[in-house]
């Protein structure tokens, strides 16, 4: 059995240290290591944890990612050919991370499961069809389809409240909508613990905030100049209160007196 990993180095005297994580399937975390006069990652362990947080803290320490790479899983044998140094080029793309994960303090509870698919299936998908905004929720595949992005939402699949974690990547070609949608979910959320299990993040591991009047790098990520450009949308998601158009409110009420 093989896995594909994110493989990292870092040089200690000279030498090279190779580090390798991966999401498991069951929202656990396996990381291998080992030398770099070897094709194996022999030493490995599977842990509850964040994969952003710990390659954050790696990367802290020095390590430098080099590429996905393809491990066998009972002998730590690498697919990639480190003495030619025939490494694929890392993905160099900025992208924004999110990651869910359950309170620990919690049971097990379809029934937030069952609440959030309701919230975006009567409420907020219709509100922001009639803001001119493209999307659908398909209830049977539990898929909401934002323009050309889409997350599922249920057990097993991309954003599940049913188990322990559930992470996934925003790119800047994705457009902003999908970020709004997570923090529409986040505040949606009425109890702190739950609002707490919802990270989004930029590479460098700073979090994005609930008030996106203060989130200048997220406007430099996707490339727009104010948020007045977006403002719109922004409150279609619930995430800014709208502007009181004086001059509609001075002309309606200009014979009250």
């Amino acid at each position: 059995m093989t896995k594909i990993y994110q493989l990292y180095e870092r040089i200690v005297d000279g030498n090279k240290r190779y580090w390798a994580a991966v999401t498991n399937s069951d929202g656990t975390l396996s990381t291998r290591w080992g030398s770099s006069d070897s094709k194996y990652l022999p030493h490995s362990k599977t842990r509850d944890g964040s994969l952003v947080e710990i390659i954050s803290e790696k990367e802290r320490k020095g390590y430098v990612y080099v590429s996905f790479v393809e491990v066998d899983e009972n002998t730590g044998l690498m697919s990639l050919d480190f003495q030619s140094g025939n490494f694929p080029e890392p993905d160099t793309n900025p992208v924004i991370s999110w990651e869910f994960q359950t309170p620990w303090q919690l049971p097990k509870d379809d029934s937030v499961l069952n609440e959030i698919v309701k919230w975006v299936e009567f409420d907020l998908t219709k509100r922001l069809i009639d803001e001119g905004i493209d999307c659908n929720f398909n209830l049977a595949k539990r898929q909401f389809h934002l323009d050309n992005w889409s997350i599922t939402i249920g057990e097993n699949l991309d954003f599940d409240l049913t188990k322990r974690r559930s992470t996934g990547l925003i790119r800047p070609e994705d457009g902003h909508r999908p970020v709004f949608f997570l923090l529409a979910v986040k505040s949606w959320f009425e109890e702190e613990i739950w609002r707490n299990s919802l990270f989004l993040a930029y590479e460098d591991s700073t979090g994005i905030g609930d008030d996106i009047t203060k989130e200048f790098k997220l406007l430099d990520f996707f490339n727009i100049n104010s948020i007045d450009d977006i403002r719109s949308d922004a409150e279609a998601f619930g995430l800014l209160k709208r502007l009181i158009n004086l001059a509609q409110v001075s002309g309606a009420g200009a014979d009250w007196f």
